[in-house]
């Protein structure tokens, strides 16, 4: 079954094309009426198709701003020639394209067979219709849930847990629903209870997709980034986590023997879905171990998991209980951003944690604080409101300092981190004088990246904190010191915190600042000093040698791995080397 939009363009549901397949990718390219949703398949498995892919007359604002990032010289230069009316018109879009309700696979062509065995999918442009012929394999994953341990039955319980292992390690550990979602159109679901069901779905389909769909957009960058580069330095780059799963998804079924859950909404932008009742039945096909051993570069402690579980028998329609029927259910969460439902992968990891004795704010609406006026101001805005507060707690319990937070970590602190009884947060005078000349530089994902410039503070007595040029001389008294903050890096300018507009507001991005410090440019030859000095000081402090540091400072190789993924902690590294030789015990600092 086939959605056709207003246009007459086919939507055509994404289980339905290949977008593996190369040559199919690069006729449905030659297609000036292709579904953009099919252009983001085509980006993610096919990087020598992004120059292509951004000439195409349909790209989206989305995929267009992606590719701007991760593109080289060739996309670079197609993406310029689009701003400057060098390509082909876009056919016009009624309306933003959406993957039909149901998979099922349209009927080929008249006049034209298919095998039945044929695996593949052939696309065939015609008077503005796609017509897309057998199924294809499709791109599954699994949704990261805190699952319980499963129980099953004897020996096979080995062969379960490496299955939960790898659908959880491929999909939260490298990323692969995240990296994709990146790339989707159509995302988010009407309600929290078809949310849920798009959830569910993923789950017992593997399929990566259809869990990308659902996860909260706020959020997905911050993931994309932490788990690309935690894939990065563990060596984990030649790995293709959607291909992967695609490929296990056909070794692998899973069927919901009861899946009982109950939906509670909380108010009009947050849900509370708790699973009372989950068990499945597994079979594990012998292709699954073929797989797995034909895959290059999984991490060692997989393969030693593989070779245990291979001695055990494979289980077959076997029944794994997730949730017990009266034990403590997991709760996922619900929330609504551009209005529709997603998954708050951050929200849901806290409802589980939290303590059952806690109460948590459900009416909390994220949109009621305010942000700054500028980028500037909210760095501004947080100096001020911590040096006239009286605590910790005092400052985190201010709504004007949850206010100047990006929306994830607002909503997380307003619904479990607040507290209403210190919502009057107690202040006090600020206890010193700032002269404010911040600089400001262009960041990552559109943010603006706000360092202190040369800014000053003053303290009473006249002790000053004066920043210039990437650098902080501390003055005490008679004495002072100063600090290169910058020396390790070639781009200086863009060492500082990042900044977002969030409805006309500014507020300060936590999980957009950590990417940032993934973005810096190392000099030549600074890793390997500052991990050497920093070993030293380690030694100096503790009579005895830092056992992993020397292991990573012996491989060569790992080394440049983290290195490569994680500029950022060199850096910070380097700051707390000097910070110490400033301040060490019994100094007046």
């Amino acid at each position: 079954m086939t959605a056709k939009r207003a246009d007459n363009i086919t939507a055509m549901s994404t289980n339905n094309f290949n977008p593996q397949a190369a040559d199919q990718a690069l006729a449905a390219l030659n297609d000036p009426n292709l579904a953009p949703e099919l252009l983001g398949q085509i980006a993610t498995y096919h990087p020598e198709m992004w120059a292509k892919v951004a000439e195409h007359p349909r790209l989206y604002p989305a995929l267009e701003k992606w590719l701007a990032e991760k593109g080289g010289p060739e996309v670079q230069e197609a993406l310029k020639n689009r701003t400057s009316g060098n390509t082909p018109a876009a056919a016009p879009v009624a309306a933003a394209p959406q993957a039909p309700a149901v998979s099922s696979v349209p009927q080929p062509s008249s006049g034209t067979s298919v095998p039945e065995s044929s695996s593949a999918a052939s696309y065939q442009p015609g008077n503005g219709q796609h017509s897309y012929q057998a199924s294809a394999p499709a791109a599954s994953g699994m949704s990261p849930v805190n699952f319980q341990e499963p129980k099953s039955g004897g020996k096979r319980k080995g062969v379960i847990a490496l299955v939960i292992a790898l659908v959880v390690a491929l999909v939260a550990g490298v990323g692969g629903w995240l990296y994709f979602s990146g790339v989707l159109s159509a995302r988010g679901a009407e309600s929290p209870k078809a949310a849920m069901g798009q959830f569910s779905e993923a789950i017992e389909d593997l399929d990566v997709t259809k869990a990308a769909t659902v996860m909260a957009p706020s959020e997905t960058d911050f993931f994309v980034e932490i788990m690309q580069q935690g894939a990065k330095a563990g060596g984990q780059n030649n790995v293709d986590p959607v291909k992967l799963m695609s490929d296990l998804s056909k070794t692998i079924e899973i069927k919901n023997d009861k899946f009982e859950y109950e939906v509670a909404e909380k108010n009009d932008n947050l849900a509370v879905v708790s699973i009372n009742e989950w068990s499945a039945k597994v079979t594990v096909k012998p292709d699954f171990f073929t797989v797995l051993e034909e895959t290059e570069g999984l991490p060692p402690e997989v393969k030693e998991q593989i070779a245990q579980a291979k001695e055990q028998p494979l289980p077959e329609d076997e029944l794994v209980t997730f949730v017990n029927e009266g034990s403590k259910p997991i709760r996922v969460v619900m929330v609504q951003e551009g209005g529709k439902w997603f998954v708050s992968p951050m929200m849901t990891f806290a409802e589980n944690a939290r303590s059952p004795y806690s109460e948590p704010n459900y009416e909390y609406d994220p949109a009621s604080d305010k942000g700054a006026e500028s980028a500037e101001d909210v760095i501004k805005d947080i100096v001020e409101l911590g040096s006239s507060s009286r605590s910790g707690d005092d400052l985190l319990y201010s709504p004007k300092f949850r206010g100047l937070m990006e929306l994830p970590i607002r909503r997380l602190m307003g619904v479990y981190g607040d507290d209403p009884g210190k919502a009057a947060a107690r202040t006090q005078a600020s206890n010193f004088d700032v002269d404010w000349k911040l600089n400001t530089a262009k960041g990552p994902n559109g943010t603006t990246i706000v360092s202190m410039g040369e800014t000053i503070f003053t303290d009473p007595s006249g002790n000053k904190i004066e920043f210039s040029d990437g650098k902080m001389k501390i003055t005490n008294g008679a004495e002072s010191k100063t600090l290169d903050l910058a020396r390790t890096l070639v781009n200086p300018d863009q060492l500082g915190f990042a900044t977002i507009q969030e409805d006309g507001t500014w507020r300060l991005s936590l999980t957009q600042s950590y990417v940032n410090l993934t973005k810096l440019e190392l000099k030549d030859g600074v890793a390997r000093e500052v991990l050497e000095e920093f070993s030293q000081q380690y030694r100096n402090q503790n009579g005895y040698p830092s056992d992993a540091m020397s292991q990573l400072l012996s491989d060569e190789q790992t080394l440049e791995r983290v290195v490569d993924a994680f500029p950022g902690l060199i850096t910070m590294m380097d700051i707390g080397i000097q910070l110490q030789e400033l301040a060490p015990r019994n100094s007046v600092y």
